[in-house]
């Protein structure tokens, strides 16, 4: 007998190989990233395999609610429909990723049964309102971007406190060839963030010194606005990894 993931990671596949997607208006960065995803198909489609594959295999498909949190173009959302997913619910924070899936979905026929813009926090004043108790999130190369995991724990477990979750990221240290090509990119943003942060600083704290306002700038690489008032005021420490 097939395994089932894998028997619909090949469907996928095979469903997108036979979709014409070039004239769909999803503009250039879109465009770029879904050619990425389509080169690289069965390597996602397995992705998506292996993470269905650890949700808990007692419950029926169709009584299944899966979140697809943070769902770009929304592969993984047509991965679930393929294989049989009750519920399916699409959210991403992007307007144009948003705007993408929905263009993808109508050209290849499955859909997520719900698409939402926002973050963790509308996905859970959206449960809220509708009475939907999702039993499982899945989510892939996202939660390298969350900028505070206790808050967005917090508030997925506010959700349903035993919803099952699954994470992929390639973005971790023990990664070389990720770290290297990483660290190259940030190296390069930070010039710009850097003199941002300290143009910030110059204008929030007029009373402080150059000197001490270029080592704040520094210390604070990495925070948002609030946090560093908060480090400035001595509210927080300063990040204490790299």
């Amino acid at each position: 007998m097939k395994n089932i993931y894998i028997d619909t990671s090949e469907r996928l596949c095979n469903l997108i190989s036979k979709t014409e997607f070039k004239d769909l208006p999803l503009g250039i960065y879109h465009t770029q990233y879904f050619d990425t995803l389509l080169q690289n198909l069965h390597y996602y489609a397995n992705i998506y395999a292996k993470c269905f594959s650890l949700l808990d295999n007692d419950t029926p498909l169709q009584d299944i609610i899966c979140v697809d949190y943070g769902g770009g173009c929304g592969l993984l959302s047509i991965y679930a429909k393929l294989l049989g997913i009750g519920t399916v619910i699409y959210i991403d924070i992007n307007p144009l990723s948003v705007n993408a899936a929905e263009h993808i979905f109508k050209r290849v026929g499955y859909s997520a049964d719900i698409v939402l813009k926002g973050d963790a926090s509308t996905l859970k004043s959206w449960c809220k309102t509708s009475n939907i108790h999702p039993t499982s999130l899945v989510s892939t190369d996202v939660i390298e971007h969350i900028y505070d995991l206790d808050d967005f724990f917090n508030t997925l477990r506010q959700i349903k406190p035993d919803m099952q979750m699954v994470f992929t990221t390639a973005s971790v240290a023990d990664n070389p060839f990720k770290s290297h090509r990483l660290h190259k990119i940030m190296k390069k943003c930070e010039r710009n963030y850097f003199a941002q942060r300290l143009d910030y600083i110059q204008n929030k704290f007029p009373d402080i010194q150059k000197p001490q306002a270029l080592e704040y700038a520094g210390q604070t690489r990495g925070l948002i606005y609030q946090d560093i008032d908060a480090v400035i005021l001595g509210k927080s420490t300063t990040p204490t990894i790299d």
